[in-house]
């Protein structure tokens, strides 16, 4: 084996979550994808924004127009929970975990029906 052959083979170190969490929980419901500045022609990235929006508060129904009146005006406002910049492979690898935890989800979903159903049935 060449010294050029060891450089290549690939390293699988074990990757330790323990402190996640430690990490505070925001709550996002807006995101925001925006391509890096082309270096040589090619973009140095993605930027990922992670956001939140408030909903409108409950109000009478006069406050409320009055409310929806301001923000033609205005807009509404997000707040950053997040950026994130990471290269087009991490991109592709946060798209897999997201998918991969969808599917997750939507299994403990239909779980959840299923065994609903299934007591509503024998009552």
């Amino acid at each position: 084996m060449t010294d050029h052959e060891r450089e290549e083979a690939p390293v699988n170190l074990k990757v330790d979550w323990t402190d996640v969490a430690a990490a505070p929980v925001q709550h996002v419901n807006h995101v925001m994808g925006q391509i890096g500045t082309a270096m040589a022609g090619v973009p140095d990235g993605i930027y990922l924004t992670l956001a939140s929006i408030s909903p409108p508060p409950i109000a009478s129904l006069e406050d409320q127009a009055a409310f929806l009146a301001t923000l033609k005006t205005t807009g509404l406002r997000a707040v950053p929970g997040g950026r994130f910049h990471m290269s087009r492979e991490m991109a592709e690898q946060t798209i897999n975990v997201l998918r991969f935890s969808i599917e997750q989800y939507d299994a403990a979903v239909q779980t959840l029906r299923q065994k609903d159903a299934g007591e509503e049935a024998t009552s």
